[in-house]
């Protein structure tokens, strides 16, 4: 199975997490206290309260299902996309006795979604200044341009040209580690911009 297990008994306070919920956070047996808090404490500073709340409420029978995407601090220290999700048992009053449910890690999805995202607001911002305006993917080295750019850079044969010869004043983004390992790489993009003759 992709996602990970874990089962939290209300009553006694404890809760426990598969292999798999492990591995998914890079973690071994024994990293996590086994108590819900084991899980919320891992999540990110931005996320938890909305979590807190939105499990809360299913807690206290204001809905049928939880479900919430948050990030999550992973065993390298980086924080990852998961999506959590689970129903709880409640008593004869109404009270909440156990819950269980599984971790998926989403973080592939939201990454592609971003990328897709930003690809169609530099569709807009491009077209939006003319098209005199160049931006460079440091990751893929690929170079991005509006048609309004060519004319204005025709003293060179190609904009890759041009960016060849203005790029050396740019500042690039500082080195950052990468995800899958240690080794520093430059992530992010560089935009520049030209006007032609005045």
């Amino acid at each position: 199975a992709r996602e990970g297990l874990w089962e939290w008994d209300a009553v006694q306070g404890t809760a426990q997490y598969s292999s798999r919920w492990h591995a998914i956070l890079g973690l071994s047996a024994g990293d996590v206290p086994s108590t819900i808090e084991g899980w919320l404490d891992r999540i990110h500073p931005a996320d938890v309260a909305d979590v807190r709340r939105v499990l809360e409420a299913h807690l206290a029978g204001e809905t049928t299902f939880f479900e919430r995407d948050h990030r999550v601090r992973h065993g390298s220290g980086r924080y990852r996309w998961v999506r959590v999700a689970g129903v709880a048992a409640m008593d004869s009053h109404g009270q909440p006795t156990a819950m269980s449910g599984s971790l998926a890690d989403i973080s592939a999805m939201r990454e592609a979604r971003e990328v897709a995202d930003e690809g169609m607001f530099l569709e807009r911002v491009l077209t939006g200044l003319g098209g005199a305006l160049a931006v460079l993917d440091i990751e893929s080295g690929t170079l991005v341009h509006g048609p309004g750019l060519i004319p204005i850079t025709g003293q060179w044969r190609t904009p890759e040209a041009w960016w060849e010869q203005v790029r050396g004043v740019l500042r690039l983004p500082d080195e950052q580690p990468c995800a899958h390992c240690d080794q520093p790489l430059m992530r992010g993009r560089v935009m520049a911009s030209t006007r032609g003759p005045q």
